[in-house]
């Protein structure tokens, strides 16, 4: 049988409607997915009074390719349903009518555990996602959160399902499967099992199928977006409006990433690393489904546009499952300060100094949740214009109540025109901007997958799909310094680790992740970094060393992993509590992580002046 080609065509709510359409129609596809769903999504239609429940961008993509798929007998799955995946069926197959299309449509449920959630909080059984492991010190802001969860009431609890009902519906002879909150990649897994209709057990290739989904899931970063090498695509107008990648997976589990030769974009083996990189928890990816072992995977290139994905090892899954938990944990507003010349810092403390005395006047500041001024930038000296001798402060405002949230706001007002020099802000310019909105707190915890009711719907016939039949205690999560940590010498040289290394970084909860690999060596056929490259890296980069890298924003509860992918030639660490609580509760402007990679490389770092001027940007 031949491989299944799968395109991912959307990776957040967002992205554009057409994506589906667009690449559909350029060239042949088996499948598409859609991911639209961040941590947060299934949240949000509990706050907006007559919310449908669905995604409206993963509506509007469906209802606009219903031709083409028809045409290609392209099947879709996707997590686009959210909160109502019923009624995004049911709206789906109403269009199909219309239009007389012969599609079938199919809908995944059960993710919704709230009510367990409860019951679980009430006898105390409910764990933190990281609360089994060792490696984490068990006192950062995500696991105290918990006390917080237990004041409020839960506006959301989703368990992320796996894969069996996507390939139960499929096996029915479903064309469109809508899901609510399904593990991103498993929208592949189904995917796949189906087409190959492999068993349960055939964990090999069933992890194969799992990291092909991760690296299409986020639709365009698997195709040369927030690719930290960017400036080597030539040219670079592939990379203004890009095709998505597609999974080719074969029986074997053998994994090809590429996409249509006709459209934009950029593959090679540094992209997919990138990706395969990104919110990762370390060398062994854990789902629902299966658990894959990522110690001996390759990444190597395999033409223009091809890349090649080995050495994946499966085994079977966990007991249980991540549960995404949100309640209402206060309000919260946040306006931006534009601060230019060269004296920013003693300006921003005479303006937190402002701010203090008015609070404590007031008597309110002890019952605020937050009230920071944070700097970001600095005016760069002698600037030659005055927008780069311009940075900012963000003052974000957190609070039990609107009404607090508003009288902080109304004391700010109040510094008027008592500002330091160099002063303008959106405060005095957009005053509706500063309107209290809700903000949510979020719990991540471990449920187990017995307790899921997961059913698939297809022409109004309805499966119960069981949990996994094996599943596996969890493991010890490992993390380790290289066998020999880096000596200086005397030819060292002081560059950028962006010289040497690209990286890619994401969130999770409270923690980030980053991995980072040295850049490719342009001798090399497959794409692979120099071995000198790559030892100088794997010896460079300990856990004391990122610790140093981190610098001012490093904090005792904090924690940190390390492991090596020495195939990929890797380096991986996470980050435990960097982000607080996490998602909607981080107190940071990168609340996602996404910019704590391109911090990271262009810190200065040590390198033997001999790796130096052997690849294209040393």
């Amino acid at each position: 049988m031949r491989p299944i080609r799968i395109c991912g065509v959307s990776g957040f709510a967002g992205d554009s409607p057409e994506l589906m359409i667009r690449n559909v129609e350029a060239g042949a596809l088996d499948a598409v997915i859609g991911d639209s769903l961040a941590e947060f999504n299934t949240a949000i239609p509990k706050l907006i009074e007559g919310h449908p429940g669905y995604e409206a961008n993963f509506m509007a993509a469906v209802k606009l390719a219903l031709p083409s798929l028809a045409k290609h007998k392209v099947k879709v799955v996707s997590d686009g349903g959210s909160t109502n995946p019923r009624g995004a069926a049911e709206q789906i197959e109403a269009w199909i009518k219309e239009g007389g299309f012969d599609l079938k449509v199919a809908y995944v449920q059960g993710d919704d555990v709230l009510a367990g959630v409860n019951d679980a909080l009430a006898d105390g059984s409910l764990g933190h996602l990281d609360g089994w492991n060792d490696n984490v010190a068990h006192d950062n802001e995500s696991q105290k959160s918990l006390d917080e969860l237990r004041k409020h009431n839960l506006l959301a609890a989703n368990a992320y399902l796996g894969s069996r009902g996507i390939a139960t519906a499929l096996r029915e002879g479903a064309d469109i499967v809508v899901c609510g909150r399904v593990a991103d990649a498993s929208l592949v897994v189904g995917l796949a099992t189906w087409w190959h209709d492999w068993r349960d057990d055939n964990w090999d290739s069933l992890a194969a199928a799992l990291v092909a989904g991760h690296l299409i899931e986020c639709s365009g970063y698997g195709s040369g977006g927030n690719f930290s090498g960017f400036e080597d695509v030539r040219p670079v107008d592939n990379l203004i409006d890009i095709g998505m990648p597609i999974a080719e997976i074969a029986h074997d589990g053998t994994v090809i990433i590429t996409k249509h030769q006709d459209l934009p974009g950029h593959i090679d083996r540094s992209v997919v690393a990138c990706q395969l990189l990104y919110e990762l928890q370390g060398s062994v990816y854990l789902n629902s489904d299966v658990t894959a072992d990522l110690d001996d995977i390759a990444i190597d290139n395999d033409g223009p546009n091809r890349v090649r994905v080995t050495g994946i090892k499966g085994r079977p899954p966990p007991p249980t499952t991540k549960v995404a938990c949100f309640y209402v944990a206060g309000f919260q507003t946040e306006y931006m300060i534009s601060v230019t010349g060269s004296n920013a810092a003693a300006k921003a403390q005479l303006f937190r100094r402002q701010c203090d005395y008015r609070l404590e006047k007031a008597g309110i500041r002890n019952k605020l949740l937050l009230h920071a001024v944070q700097e970001y930038g600095r005016p760069v000296p002698n600037a030659a214009s005055q927008f780069a001798g311009t940075c900012f402060l963000r003052v974000l405002i957190q609070a039990q109540t609107a009404e607090l949230v508003a009288h902080t706001i109304r004391l700010h007002h109040t510094i008027g025109l008592e500002h330091f020099s160099g002063y303008a802000s959106s405060l005095m310019t957009n005053p509706a901007a500063v309107v209290p909105r809700p903000f949510l707190g979020y719990y991540p915890g471990l449920w187990p997958q017995a307790k899921i009711t997961q059913t698939a719907t297809v022409n109004g016939k309805t499966i119960s799909i069981q949990p996994p039949a094996i599943t596996e205690p969890l493991r010890p999560v490992v993390s380790y310094d290289p066998k020999k940590p880096w000596q200086a010498g005397q030819n060292d040289v002081t560059v950028e680790l962006g010289r040497i290394a690209l990286a890619r970084s994401g969130d999770k909860g409270g923690n980030i992740n980053i991995g980072l690999f040295p850049r490719s060596d342009p001798q090399d056929p497959l794409g692979r970094p120099s071995q000198a490259h790559w030892e100088w890296l794997r010896d460079y980069m300990t856990l004391a060393r990122m610790q140093e890298l981190i610098g001012e924003d490093w904090r005792e509860e904090y924690s940190l992993e390390r492991v090596e992918l020495p195939n990929l030639r890797a380096v991986h660490f996470v980050v435990y509590g960097i982000l607080g609580r996490g998602v909607t509760s981080a107190p940071v402007l990168d609340n996602l992580g996404k910019g704590f990679a391109d911090w990271i490389r262009s810190r200065h770092v040590q390198v033997p002046s001999e790796l130096l001027g052997s690849s294209s940007k040393l």
